[in-house]
């Protein structure tokens, strides 16, 4: 008797801005070039100084936060041109949760698109400067089509969980 409800698919992702010190803040010009070059030579993307510090922040804000442990398994940069998008990118086996840092985005540009459940229930979360986004890695998800007449660069973290 009466009305019920029971939610049966919950979905916990994270974001927020990457929040450093004075004087601390990430080199995002740095990460910027690291990737333009990686692209360029067709090579992996370089371990580098910002890049430590983004992925030591990220750890302990899940620790602290989360009371998670995470550790990074693997990583790689994207620019995308006027127009570009990425392709649906389908859940990954070899880590626990990806996440995506805003390197440099045009303003309303683009957006990270969250599906869940299925194909027809999404959730848009837009892209802006110094943000990071972090969702489990059971989660198909893609980047909206680059609406700026300029390029938008982003580094992607793979993490796992400890056990």
């Amino acid at each position: 008797s009466g009305m019920h409800k029971k939610v049966l698919n919950e979905l916990d992702f994270y974001y927020g801005d990457v929040k450093m010190p004075k004087g601390f803040e990430i080199d995002r010009i740095s990460l910027a070039i690291d990737i333009f070059k990686s692209e360029i030579c067709g090579m992996d993307l370089n371990f580098s100084r910002p890049f430590d510090m983004l992925n030591k922040y990220i750890i302990e804000y899940f620790n602290l936060n989360f009371k998670k442990s995470i550790f990074n398994s693997s990583y790689f940069g994207d620019i995308y041109y006027p127009n570009e998008s990425s392709f649906p990118i389908s859940k990954s086996n070899d880590c626990d949760y990806v996440m995506v840092y805003c390197i440099k985005i045009e303003p309303d540009s683009s957006s990270l698109r969250i599906f869940y459940e299925d194909k027809n229930n999404y959730y848009d979360e837009s892209l802006e400067d110094n943000k990071f986004i972090m969702i489990p890695s059971s989660q198909d998800y893609f980047i909206s089509h680059n609406r700026s007449s300029d390029m938008n660069i982003i580094l992607t973290i793979k993490y796992k969980t400890k056990i």
